[in-house]
C-alpha cells in the first residue's frame, strides 16, 4: 500500500512506515479487490490471499515483447495489438511453438497467457527463448523437444528474469543430427 499512496483508501488515514499489528489483524475481516479489477478481474479476496491470486490472475497486464514498442494492455487488448500492429508474427492459440517455417512466434492461451518464443544464432551456437508477456512471478516449464524419430530427449529452458532459453552449440547440434528448424518448444505451469 505505502508504495502506492500515502492514504488508507479504507479509513482515510495517513499510511506511516511502522508496523500496525492491530490494523492487520483488522485487514483479515475486509475483502479488497484485486489490482486487475480495471480490467475485468471480479475477485473480492481477504489480503492474506491477495497476492496468490495476483499472480495467477488471467486479467493481468502484458507488457508488448516487440523492442521498442511499450504497448501494455490486459490479454483481449494484447491479443488485438499483436494481430495488428504485429501481424508478421505468427500467432498460435496453444502452447505449442513449432519452428519448421519461423523464427519467432506468439504462443497465447487466455489461461496460461502470452509468450513471445524465438530461436536465433548467436555466433557457433543456437539460441532459443520464451519471454512470458505478463507478470514475472508467474511461473512455467519451456521445454524442448526435436522432430526426428531417434532422438526422443527433451531438455528444460532455463529461466533467467521474465524469459526462459536454452543455448546448443552448432557441432553439438550437427554431432546429434538435429537442427533447430525441426525443434518444438512447450509450455505448460
Amino acid at each position: 500500500c505505502y508504495r502506492d499512496t500515502r492514504t488508507c483508501s479504507i479509513c482515510q488515514s495517513d499510511i506511516t512506515a511502522e508496523r500496525n499489528e492491530e490494523l492487520e489483524g483488522k485487514a483479515c475481516n475486509y475483502q479488497y479487490s484485486c489490482i486487475n479489477s480495471k480490467h475485468g478481474c471480479p475477485q473480492k479476496l481477504p489480503y492474506q490471499e491477495m497476492n496468490d491470486h495476483q499472480i495467477n490472475c488471467t486479467f493481468c497486464e502484458y507488457t508488448c515483447p516487440i523492442t521498442h514498442c511499450g504497448f501494455k494492455g490486459p490479454y483481449k487488448q494484447m491479443l488485438c495489438h499483436l494481430n495488428v500492429i504485429h501481424s508478421s508474427v505468427k500467432l498460435f492459440q496453444s502452447f505449442i511453438a513449432i519452428f519448421q517455417k519461423t523464427l519467432e512466434v506468439f504462443l497465447v492461451n487466455e489461461k496460461l497467457g502470452i509468450f513471445y518464443c524465438t530461436w536465433t544464432q548467436v555466433d557457433n551456437r543456437i539460441v532459443w527463448k520464451a519471454k512470458f508477456c505478463g507478470p514475472k512471478s508467474r511461473k512455467f516449464f519451456c521445454e524442448l523437444k526435436f522432430q526426428r524419430k531417434n532422438f526422443k530427449k527433451s531438455m528444460l529452458l532455463s529461466r533467467c528474469d521474465d524469459y526462459y532459453f536454452k543455448e546448443i552449440s552448432i557441432p553439438e547440434l550437427k554431432e546429434l543430427k538435429l537442427k533447430a528448424k525441426h525443434s518444438v518448444l512447450t509450455v505448460t505451469r
